[in-house]
């Protein structure tokens, strides 16, 4: 009876169909799309065999019956032109095309692409021309890219936006990112009466004009505002604090004026917030701000105002962090809670006031920018800055901080640190000897301060990465050991300034410009150095 129960086993398991085992007409398809086509020979389409089953050739995906229902050609450099008659039309049960970063001369006749298709991805993949209005005959797409790179802006033209998405009812997901959108009239008013199951809308630097329409607010779904670059010429609507599934909002640069809605931050669901380069955008930061989780914050070259709200000490999901070039006031709360994500931290150029007590800076072990430039701050220099074992810039210029800077004894932690700046603040006493153990500083800005003692150029030998270094106006006496081999300490230094250093010798620093293509006169300053 066991041997009966393990032949039909055996013969069932022979009568299983081949799953995955590529129809022929399929394979015909394919080929044919091969042969229109231009393709450089490391590209997965140049490796299509047809004595290998289509299934599992590169960039295919196939059903259990052997239909394709995956393209992926992205990155592949292929060239050519896609038309009316290309082959690709014929794979009836094409669900997911990606011909990303190609170079096509057209692309056309997409309107006959299957209805089961729901991605489609041709961004970057041409170059110049006017956008085919055809792909809004797929009226299956839930995801669209039709988006270029930043170098290709306004190469590529849509006449009319409605055009393209009036029949697109499924999509959630519009990129058309550096397209020239020239009717722009009431933009915002088509893609919410068109859209209404949209979650992601990027519309990066199109050229859109006008107000920014309240109608996006009707939007239920949209998690995804991405309208960077654009010339909107007003506020921002307090509707968007009506889209409660909203994790991004990004309008850098769109020249956004009036005051910024408060309830933008009682979204519960915003995880980053860009309206950075809005020069006309005022209003202040309120405390409801604590209350989200964000990660990303860039308020950066707007009008904000007032004190940055102690609220935000309990941003414990933050990453990025930028304040700079606004009119905050007050003291730099602590950000403590944040110390295991905080990675760049920008307040330069505000009306910031206090010191900066040394506990707030201590166990941030992933930052990596920190810039405090250009406030009113006071105080000593923080020791817990020297403890930031992954910081690579600290910006501490154009404050009031004074005294000593103390020399710790232990340097091993600092070797990511590249940049420091120090300028024009109150600093004195000798340059501490930890800045001559930072292996991997390229960048050391020193001047405008009260350091005193002397030291020896060539000491900055050590530091061999160091490109630019400035000692100027300090109270420092800087002597020149005038050997041959303290000189070639010195050759990678690219710029040097040791205004009012009471030196008393030239240093010998080489110039090289050997092997390059230089033309015209030589400059006047190189006989007065030589």
């Amino acid at each position: 009876m066991m041997m009966i129960s393990w032949i039909f086993l055996v013969i069932g398991l022979h009568a299983q169909p081949a799953y995955n085992q590529c129809l022929k007409d399929q394979q015909s398809l394919l080929l044919a799309f091969k042969n229109d086509l231009v393709y450089d020979p490391s590209s997965q389409i140049a490796k299509w065999n047809p004595s290998v089953d289509c299934c599992d050739w590169g960039g295919i995906t196939c059903d259990k019956e052997g239909h394709v229902t995956g393209l992926d050609l992205s990155s592949q450099n292929v060239y050519g032109s896609i038309n009316d008659s290309s082959s690709l039309f014929g794979l009836e049960f094409l669900q997911s095309l990606n011909l990303a970063y190609n170079d096509f001369d057209s692309l056309l006749g997409f309107s006959k692409l299957t209805q089961r298709l729901t991605y489609l991805n041709l961004s970057n993949a041409y170059s110049e021309g006017q956008l085919p209005v055809d792909f809004s005959l797929i009226t299956s797409l839930v995801t669209l890219d039709l988006s270029l790179a930043a170098r290709n802006v306004y190469m590529v033209y849509l006449d009319h936006l409605e055009n393209l998405v009036q029949n697109l009812t499924e999509l959630r997901h519009l990129y058309l990112d550096y397209i020239n959108i020239l009717a722009h009239n009431n933009w915002a008013g088509v893609i919410s009466s068109s859209l209404p199951n949209l979650q992601v809308l990027s519309l990066t630097s199109c050229g859109l004009r006008g107000s920014l329409d309240s109608s996006l607010g009707n939007l239920k779904h949209l998690s995804v505002i991405l309208l960077d670059g654009n010339n909107f010429s007003s506020g921002i609507p307090e509707s968007l604090a009506d889209l409660q599934n909203l994790t991004v909002l990004s309008l850098p640069g769109c020249d956004l004026t009036g005051l910024l809605p408060s309830k933008i931050f009682q979204v519960p669901t915003l995880k980053t917030i860009d309206l950075s380069g809005n020069e006309m955008l005022q209003g202040a930061l309120p405390d409801s701000v604590g209350a989200l989780e964000l990660e990303n914050l860039d308020l950066s070259g707007c009008g904000f105002s007032g004190p940055i709200p102690d609220s935000m000490q309990t941003l414990t999901s933050l990453r990025y962090l930028d304040l700079s070039a606004n009119r905050f006031t007050g003291p730099i709360p602590s950000f403590q809670l944040s110390k295991n994500h905080l990675v760049w931290v920008n307040f330069y150029q505000n009306n910031l006031t206090g010191g900066i007590p040394s506990s707030h800076w201590e166990g941030f072990d992933t930052l990596e920018y920190l810039n405090l430039a250009s406030n009113y701050l006071t105080g000593r220099f923080p020791e817990s800055f020297l403890t930031l074992k992954s910081l690579r810039e600290l910006h501490l210029s154009n404050n009031s901080f004074s005294g000593n800077i103390n020399d710790p004894s232990n340097v091993s932690s600092y070797y990511k640190l590249n940049t420091m700046d120090l300028s024009s603040n109150k600093f004195e006493g000798p340059i501490p000897g930890f800045i001559f153990k930072l292996a991997a500083l390229s960048t050391l800005k020193l001047s405008s301060n009260k350091f005193t003692g002397r030291v020896d150029l060539h000491m900055f030998g050590r530091l061999k990465e160091l490109q630019a270094l400035d000692l100027s106006y300090n109270n420092l006496t800087v002597s020149v050991d005038r050997s041959e081999s303290a000189s070639a300490s010195l050759s990678q230094i690219s710029t040097l300034k040791l205004a009012s250093c009471y030196m008393q010798h030239f240093p010998d620093l080489n110039l090289d410009l050997s092997y390059n293509q230089l033309s015209g006169e030589i400059p006047n300053w190189i006989w007065e150095v030589f």
